[in-house]
């Protein structure tokens, strides 16, 4: 719905100026943002912050649990000898509960346009 609306806002305008300028320019709107939905990848919102649909129920957005950004879990190497901490952003779903871990940088990495087209391989 938020992609909906996101949509609808640059096609139900006050000004004719600023109003997306062809149907072609909707349409690949349109298309792109279902892909995204069907990979499920993150998006960013219009205010650049992460939207993150739930993998487990559909319905509700992973938001970040730990405030300070991130969790730092103890490295242990097969010796079970102390290695270099992981740090993991942890995200949980406000609907379900349901927790994810991400390396540090994603997946905000993920929602942002690389300016290329995977589809195709264009640039």
């Amino acid at each position: 719905m938020r992609a909906i609306n996101e949509i609808l806002e640059l096609c139900v305008v006050e000004e004719p100026q600023n109003c997306l300028p062809s149907a072609q320019e909707l349409l690949q709107l349109v298309d792109e943002n279902l892909a995204a939905v069907e990979r499920g990848l993150p998006r960013l919102d219009t205010n650049g912050k992460l939207t993150l649909p739930c993998r487990i129920c559909g319905r509700g957005f992973y938001q970040e649990h730990y405030p300070e950004g991130h969790f730092r879990l103890p490295g242990y190497d097969s010796m079970s000898r102390p290695t270099n901490p992981a740090h993991l952003r942890v995200f949980v779903c406000n609907v379900c509960t349901h927790y994810e871990f991400f390396a540090l940088g994603n997946p905000d990495e993920a929602a942002r346009p690389t300016g290329r087209d995977e589809d195709n391989g264009a640039a």
